[in-house]
């Protein structure tokens, strides 16, 4: 929920859950990438069960962010930074039956935060313009679309202080209905996007598009008018040598289906498209997974290749900076984190390394940090990586090694792109 920032679109897609994690710890770079020195790996020190620690954080800029902190207890607090995570001020809205996680960041002074009524699983939506100092109810319990807000790929993002969109989320059967909700008065009212799906269905609520979750779909809606469905192959595992798009200019009153061509190196592979990022009416980046697994399972190759658009999506064209991934582990799940940031800088951590471009992926240069980044099932891994620039970043490493009910995190900080990481205990001070 915390990585709703004024720049990256409202999006679901099954690659969250699929291929969003989708590399291993070993690494085979293409020629254009090169390599630096490895520092020592470090072991995260892992905050004991006695203390609270840092579970999700979103930053705003090098110095003010916003996180929620896990508790012994099963009660997450909100706190909120003005020196770079360093110390921390406790701005909880105690006074309501908040929902932990949900909660929508603006910048220093402004946020939301979702309301969840247990008993009738109803959900309503507070503010704050203070910092967390106080807070005011806005959306009272059991009003849309808040009472589906708690459910897995929904989210809420504000744009200004006035228009935000939330979506939610419905799954089933490998099937997703996804819906729009859009304000314009910094939440207190909320209307349904009324989006015309490619294939309408009369037994769907209005505005609902229904998406195969199974085949790695997703939605983008760009206010006011622009939508884009990427569409997966793992449906049918059938490789289609391309990367498909459908896109609509007016809320889906028609729909142009576009193909890209994946590398050529790649025919057989399959095509997990994520959600394409825009900074402007124009411009923007599309990431996609190009994936192939041998006879027993095992991958044959990942590759992460990315497209841009300066026609605001009409058209893509792939950057030549390619990351290829190897690895002996089976099946699709292969940890990663794709944070493009801007335009030119976008950041990628594959296992123990971290990828990064400030060209827009027209090349690549990989670092292998000075912490232990560990792999998806380890003993730790990494469990939010949020870059504000091209050097500042803060990494949230969660540990396996023992049972905790509400989780261990430990929280890193970079201030030179992701080379070397400082780790920055819990301080909550008054």
């Amino acid at each position: 929920m915390l990585r709703s920032a004024v720049n990256k679109q409202i999006s679901v897609s099954t690659v969250e859950s699929r291929l969003l994690l989708a590399f291993l710890c070993v690494a085979l770079a293409t020629g254009c990438l090169t390599a630096t020195l490895p520092g020592p790996a470090a072991t995260p020190t892992i905050a004991s069960a006695a203390r609270r620690s840092i579970a999700e954080i979103r930053m705003l800029d090098a110095t003010s962010g916003w996180a929620w902190s896990n508790g012994v207890e099963g009660q997450y607090l909100l706190l909120r930074t003005t020196d770079g995570g360093q110390t921390w001020s406790d701005v909880t809205p105690r006074t309501f039956p908040y929902s932990e996680y949900g909660g929508w960041f603006l910048d220093s002074q402004t946020a939301w935060v979702s309301t969840l009524d247990r008993k009738t699983y109803s959900g309503g939506l507070l503010r704050t313009t203070d910092g967390g100092k106080s807070w005011s109810v806005l959306v009272k319990e059991g009003a849309a679309p808040f009472q589906c807000l708690t459910a897995e790929g929904s989210r809420c993002q504000f744009f200004n202080a006035n228009h935000a969109v939330a979506r939610t989320a419905n799954y089933g059967l490998g099937s997703v209905h996804v819906r729009f909700f859009e304000t314009q008065d910094g939440g207190m009212t909320w209307t349904p996007v009324l989006l015309v799906p490619p294939y309408p269905d009369n037994n769907l609520p209005p505005g609902t598009i229904h998406l195969c979750n199974l085949c790695g779909d997703g939605i983008s809606y760009y206010p006011p008018t622009k939508v884009i469905i990427t569409q997966g192959d793992q449906g049918d595992e059938q490789p289609k040598a391309a990367v498909r798009l459908s896109l609509s200019m007016n809320l889906g009153k028609s729909w142009r289906d576009l193909r890209l061509p994946v590398p050529e190196k790649y025919p057989d592979g399959l095509a997990g498209p994520l959600s394409p990022v825009f900074f402007d009416d124009k411009n923007g980046l599309l990431p996609a997974h190009i994936l192939k697994r041998n006879a027993d399972n095992t991958l044959a190759y990942s590759a992460l290749v990315f497209y841009a658009s300066d026609d605001g999506g009409i058209t893509w064209t792939a950057r030549p900076g390619i990351i290829e991934l190897t690895s002996e582990r089976k099946g699709w799940s292969f940890g990663s984190h794709v944070d493009v940031v801007s335009l030119k800088d976008v950041f990628v951590r594959g296992g123990p390394k971290l990828f990064v471009t400030s060209d827009g992926a027209r090349s690549w240069r990989t670092t292998i940090p000075n912490i232990d980044l560990g792999f998806e099932g380890s003993k730790w891994d990494v469990s939010r990586m949020d870059f504000v620039d091209a050097t500042h970043g803060w990494i949230v490493i969660s540990d396996h090694r023992r049972f905790a009910p509400y989780g261990k995190y430990s929280l890193f900080r970079t201030s030179d792109g992701g080379a070397t990481w400082t780790e920055l205990p819990l301080k909550i001070v008054p």
